[in-house]
């Protein structure tokens, strides 16, 4: 059991990869879905189809990691920034009584 503070912080933690890697799924699955339709298109000798799932996706990727590296030092240092909530000393033996 952590404090409330870091049930919290893990939520957060939780909401950010799930809506994460639901646009890395809708990347993944939509782009090459759609790109079909752009096939009649060309640029640079290929079908834009090509150059969506090609090179979009992967650009994609990589603000999806981004995002999360942002985020997370966002999280991590209101975690540090915190002060210690923890109201009971570490369970432990106590003075040897004498």
């Amino acid at each position: 059991m952590g404090t409330l503070h870091e049930r919290r912080l893990w939520r957060r933690t939780g909401a950010l990869t799930a809506g994460l890697l639901g646009c890395w799924l809708l990347v993944a699955l939509a782009g090459p879905w759609f790109a079909r339709y752009f096939d009649g298109m060309t640029f640079g000798g290929f079908p834009v189809g090509y150059w969506l799932v090609a090179q979009g996706a992967l650009l994609a990727f990589v603000a999806i990691v981004v995002v999360y590296a942002l985020r997370m030092d966002l999280i991590e240092a209101e975690r540090r920034a915190a002060p210690d909530q923890d109201p009971q000393p570490s369970a432990g033996p106590g003075p040897a009584a004498t």
